[in-house]
């Protein structure tokens, strides 16, 4: 079962991609030409159009989806519609909702082509309305800015509302003040850019355009003070403005320029379809497919954020790390996926630690397969796995040191059986039979003592003969004291008077040229094989010589340690283990107390165990490699060595003929 603590149950809306479940098409702003209409001036006593072109205006009308007044409303009600309009709807302006950017349905085309004359009626002054040019994805949008106070956002009780995963729920605000218009960001996380900069608060002027998120959005005041007095005059805009029977004949006039303009645009659209190949549409922006990329991405990842919960109720971590840092690489701020991520780091790492102590209890080694349990964290899941394989691994423990004091009691090593006995009745006290060889062991030890107590005492009462009578060398007398005192010289001048032979004479001279050249040569490390060779030879005059006793001798082994460990150490870093053993083990012969020495075969008892893994690891994919390491092993450590008798045993189940039923034991 899944800890909830460390996986938790993801929430619906974690892993959206936009605030929003459901596609929202975006609409562009409905925009009045009502003032455009009246911009155009005429005379009101002027009308020449006859009824086949008024009757051609009406159809235009109708198609454009232009409305005609109607001559039974009161003048005063429509010019104070005519004030209130809202940008969508038809409630007042102070009660407009949010202003989706986007496409709006075509307007009602109207019963009749009739239109009325109107009395004359005068507006008055208004103050102009700000507009905002949209600009997105989808098009140009036209809203205007009627409150002091003009939320910009993605949240849908906003002013205007444009669906941008890059525009937050409260992006912008757009602040009427005493002296003019105020830009203010709402602390969004990309920003609001003014003009290229980026701002926190600044005033807005006609003309300005920033920037939120992907959209671009024009400020412009219509009437402002840059227009011209004349264009003013015309439009009403910043004045009052005629109406009355003069809007009929203004209207009729701009319908007869509009509609010439349209069949001539038309003609010439025409034409130009004809001579011209369809230009095909464009493609998308690089914004909207780093877009569509991400929304992509986003997808790809919370599927994969589902099989990574999967893995996990499987309690396949391993499999599941690697997903889970694509998916946090893509949709990391989600706490539940740093959550997931951490604890599936956590659970990979500890199912590493029990493979390695499997393996480490595999090949015996029980107190590195301990060591690796440790490591395991108490937050984790798999601990109780842990805790049952350390008991595992204490069982086997148990049962190899058992099986080990009982071959030992076999081999007669009574000493060994009695340290083993004491591992296992350290944790196993009740251990009968274990206690029974460990007493067993113990006698066989005390009467092994004595029986040598008792040669010592007989050899001591032996009558030892005169040296004159026992001597074996090719010195003796005075000649034989000098030279084992040291001083070579003396002994030339002294084994005429001392009976030495010619030949013991001849041997002496001869031992004084190989002592003198293997000192001379021991001095330089790099001809270490050479010295060797002389003091070899010195050291084997020696003993028939002086017996291998005195100063000489003494000064002969310090040198030959010296030239073997450094034959060794050669050895050692050129890897070949065996040479470098057989020189440590004839340096420790000469030198048996030197620490130097017992510190590099410890090094190589180590470097044995590797090797011998590394064989245990590849001996069903490459046994030919595994037995030559094997056999190296068995060249560099002693016989009574761990990996020795571990490699000795590995050899000869990979050496089984193929047709064997036991080839496969023990694997």
């Amino acid at each position: 079962m899944i800890d909830e603590r460390k996986f938790p149950k993801p929430k619906q809306d974690d892993f959206s991609v936009n605030d929003n479940d459901h596609d929202t098409e975006e609409i562009p702003a409905f925009a009045e030409a009502q003032d455009e209409e009246e911009s155009s001036i005429v005379d009101e006593n002027e009308d020449t159009t006859t009824r086949r072109d008024i009757r051609k205006i009406q159809e235009e009308i109708k198609r454009r989806g232009l409305e005609d007044v109607d001559p039974s409303e009161d003048p005063s009600e429509f010019e104070e519609e005519e004030e209130d309009a809202l940008v969508f709807g038809d409630g007042p302006m102070d009660s407009a909702g949010p202003t989706l950017v986007g496409k709006l349905p075509t307007p009602p085309e109207f019963d009749d082509g009739k239109t009325e004359i109107l009395p004359a009626v005068f507006d008055e002054p208004q103050e102009m309305v700000p507009v905002l040019s949209v600009e997105t994805a989808a098009g140009v949008s036209d809203v205007e800015v009627v409150r002091d106070r003009f939320i910009i956002g993605r949240a849908p009780n906003s002013d205007v509302v444009i669906p941008d995963q890059l525009i937050s729920r409260n992006h912008a605000v757009l602040e009427k003040r005493s002296d003019g218009w105020y830009l203010c960001d709402q602390g969004s996380g990309n920003g609001t850019i003014l003009n290229d900069e980026r701002i926190t608060e600044a005033q807005i002027f006609d003309g300005d355009v920033f920037r939120v998120g992907n959209a671009d959005i024009t400020f412009s005041v219509p009437g402002n003070a840059d227009a011209p007095a004349a264009e003013v005059a015309a439009t009403g805009v910043g004045g009052a403005s005629p109406r009355g029977s003069g809007i009929f004949q203004r209207r009729k006039k701009f319908f007869l320029i509009v509609g010439s303009i349209v069949v001539f645009i038309g003609i010439l659209g025409i034409a130009k379809n004809l001579t011209q190949k369809p230009v095909p549409p464009p493609g998308p922006s690089p914004r909207e497919v780093a877009a569509r990329e991400r929304q992509a991405a986003v997808k790809k990842a919370v599927v994969a954020f589902e099989k990574v919960k999967s893995l996990v109720k499987e309690n396949r971590f391993r499999e599941a790390l690697p997903l889970i840092i694509q998916v946090n690489a893509v949709i990391g701020d989600r706490g539940i996926v740093r959550k997931y991520k951490e604890s599936i780091e956590l659970e990979s790492a500890t199912e590493k630690t029990l493979i390695a102590a499997q393996a480490r209890m595999a090949v015996d080694d029980f107190d590195q397969a301990m060591a690796e349990l440790e490591k395991v964290s108490p937050q984790s899941m798999q601990v109780e796995t842990a805790n049952e394989l350390k008991k595992q691994i204490e069982k086997k423990r148990l049962t190899t040191s058992i099986d080990a004091t009982r071959k030992a009691l076999e081999g007669r090593d009574y000493e060994r059986v009695v340290t083993l006995a004491d591992q296992v009745l350290q944790s196993n006290p009740d251990n009968q039979q274990v206690s029974k060889w460990k007493r067993k062991a113990k006698a066989m030890l005390d009467k092994q003592a004595a029986s040598l107590l008792k040669k010592r005492k007989k050899k001591a009462t032996k009558i030892t003969p005169p040296s004159s009578l026992r001597s074996r060398f090719l010195l003796a007398g005075s000649a034989l004291k000098a030279y084992r005192s040291g001083d070579l010289d003396r002994v030339v001048s002294a084994a005429g008077s001392s009976g030495v032979s010619a030949e013991g004479t001849d041997q002496l001279r001869k031992f004084q040229r190989l002592y003198k050249r293997g000192i001379e040569l021991s001095r330089n490390p790099g001809q270490a094989t050479q010295a060797e060779k002389y003091l070899s030879q010195a050291y084997q005059l020696d003993k028939r010589l002086g017996g291998g006793k005195g100063k000489i001798t003494d000064e002969l082994k310090g040198k030959l340690a010296e030239v073997y460990f450094l034959k060794g150490v050669d050895a050692h870093n050129r890897s070949n283990y065996p040479e470098a053993f057989n020189n440590y083990m004839k340096a420790k012969k000469f030198r048996p107390e030197q620490k130097q020495i017992e510190q590099r075969l410890a090094t190589l008892d180590r470097e044995a165990r590797t090797l011998y893994e590394t064989a245990y690891v590849i001996k069903l994919n490459q046994p030919e490699e595994a037995i030559s390491h094997c056999r190296t092993v068995m060249k560099m450590v002693k016989k009574d060595n761990y990996a020795h008798g571990r490699c000795r045993k590995l050899i000869d189940k990979l050496q089984v003929p193929a047709g064997s039923s036991g080839g496969g034991e023990g694997f």
